[in-house]
C-alpha cells in the first residue's frame, strides 16, 4: 500500500456501497444528487477521489420517509438484508450507510 492513499480493497468497498445506497435510493423514488468531494472527484476522474474515505449524497428531507431504510434509521441504527448498515449521525442531518457493522466506511 506504499503510495497509496485510501487501499484499493476501501475503494471497491466505497464503490459497492454507493451503488447499492443509489440503488436503494432510485427505487424508493427518492431525488438525491452527488455533492462536495464525490460530486469534485465525479467531475475530474469520473469516480471516487483516490484518498477519500466517503461518499456524499444530498437527499430532500422531505423523502426520507420514502425510503424504509432512512425512515427505521431515524429513530435507530439499522442493518439492511445485504449487511449495509444504516445510521442517523449525531450531529446534523446526516445519515450514513456504512459498508457493514464492523467497516465504517460510508
Amino acid at each position: 500500500l506504499a503510495g497509496r492513499w485510501t487501499p484499493p480493497c476501501c475503494l471497491r468497498a466505497l464503490r459497492e456501497t454507493a451503488r447499492h445506497v443509489v440503488g436503494i435510493l432510485e427505487t424508493a423514488g427518492v431525488r438525491y444528487w452527488l455533492e462536495g468531494g464525490s460530486l469534485l472527484g465525479a467531475a475530474r476522474l469520473g469516480d471516487i477521489i483516490p484518498w477519500d474515505y466517503d461518499v456524499d449524497l444530498g437527499i430532500y428531507r422531505e423523502d426520507v420517509g420514502k425510503c424504509r431504510w432512512l425512515a427505521e434509521a431515524t429513530t435507530a441504527p439499522v442493518e439492511d438484508d445485504e449487511g449495509f448498515f444504516w445510521e442517523k449521525a449525531a450531529e446534523g442531518e446526516f445519515y450514513r450507510v456504512h459498508y457493514s457493522r464492523t467497516n465504517r466506511l460510508h
